[in-house]
């Protein structure tokens, strides 16, 4: 218990100073951030706790995306695990694909290399596991700027030389279809409740502000045709579900 209640305590401080300190705050503590988050992780017991702590991992993705993947070697596998757990809530489930999808949309081949580190010869079987998750609990992700950064992400699967997540391509193709169908720049939230959250949302917001779904996945299309080659690419189109190639096409052609 007393362990539970100091790794509450501690997560919620390392994220206020990293929400308010910034890059430099990061950068300046980064072995001691590395060294608490590896020590944290083993203090989880429930689905708060990881909630939490994939809140923190959001927020460092967000201020410092290249060292981040770097900063949490030491606990994101612990994260990942609870994800493909069939039992994980969809409320812990969305705050751990936020988190993910801003480290790999951040930085894709440092994230990958982190993984491979900490995950070894497994990381083949658990990436398209990741993905098939991910797009289930799409629906999970209940702002604009988390429905958009998990999109954009996804989409950089459709480039991840696995087959096993490749034939996923439908599904990830549909979740972007979806945000791209519902996305609503003006949209109003909820005012924050005090400075922190204030600053919090605006560091997660100017992270996405200069995405466009359609773009983004229309680019990893073509990134993925150029490495399979068109015979390879045309197959796997054909593994998509006809009803998701038409809105694809329809979306295409308004693609400039």
């Amino acid at each position: 218990m007393q362990d539970q209640q100091n790794a509450a305590g501690a997560m919620y401080a390392l994220e206020a100073f990293t929400v308010l300190g910034g890059r430099d705050f990061v950068v300046g503590y980064g072995e001691q951030i590395s060294h608490g988050l590896t020590t944290m992780v083993t203090w989880m017991r429930d689905s708060k706790d990881f909630r939490s702590m994939a809140q923190l991992l959001d927020v460092l993705a967000s201020c410092v995306p290249q060292e981040a993947p770097t900063l949490a070697a030491g606990c994101v596998m612990a994260l990942i695990q609870v994800l493909l757990d069939e039992s994980v809530g969809d409320h812990t489930a969305g705050e751990i694909v936020t988190m993910l999808a801003r480290m790999f949309l951040g930085a894709k081949n440092e994230f990958l290399n982190m993984l491979h580190s900490v995950a070894g010869a497994s990381l083949g079987q658990i990436l398209p596991q990741l993905v098939i998750v991910w797009t289930d609990k799409a629906d999970c992700l209940l702002t604009r700027e988390r429905k958009i950064v998990s999109a954009a992400a996804l989409c950089q699967f459709l480039v991840v030389q696995n087959n096993d997540v490749l034939r996923c391509a439908g599904d990830i193709i549909n979740v972007c279809i979806g945000v791209i169908a519902v996305d609503d720049p003006s949209a109003t939230r909820k005012p924050p409740a005090n400075a922190l959250e204030s600053r919090r949302r605006q560091i997660f917001e100017s992270t996405v502000a200069s995405i466009s779904v359609q773009t983004y996945m229309f680019q990893c299309l073509k990134d993925c045709q150029n490495l399979l080659g068109d015979i390879a690419f045309r197959e796997l189109m054909g593994t998509v579900d006809t009803a998701i190639l038409g809105q694809l096409k329809i979306l295409e052609s308004t693609t400039v």
